[in-house]
């Protein structure tokens, strides 16, 4: 049996210019055979800046084939929201 969740490990460079790694968990809210809309939340590591070493986040994210964007919103203090967007491959 598939799993309707999707779980997610990734690395990207952030705001600061530094690497981050990512683990999060995906609940689609629509799915066809090469799409998808889900809900996320995850942890992100922010090393050597000015946050918390591991935030939490939460968003919506769509996918097509491997492409993916995200939205995440914020308290809004500076911004309200963060996009961020790439590509995924299985490691199966």
């Amino acid at each position: 049996e598939e799993s309707m969740l999707d779980f997610t490990v990734g690395g990207y460079i952030n705001s600061y210019s530094k690497t981050s790694l990512a683990v999060s968990v995906a609940y689609p809210i629509l799915r066809g055979e090469n799409y998808s809309v889900d809900v996320f939340a995850g942890l992100a590591t922010y090393f050597d800046t000015s946050h918390p070493d591991i935030l939490p986040m939460a968003g919506i994210q769509g996918r097509l084939g491997p492409m993916f964007v995200q939205y995440i919103p914020t308290p809004g203090n500076y911004v309200d929201g963060i996009v961020s967007f790439g590509m995924t491959f299985d490691l199966n």
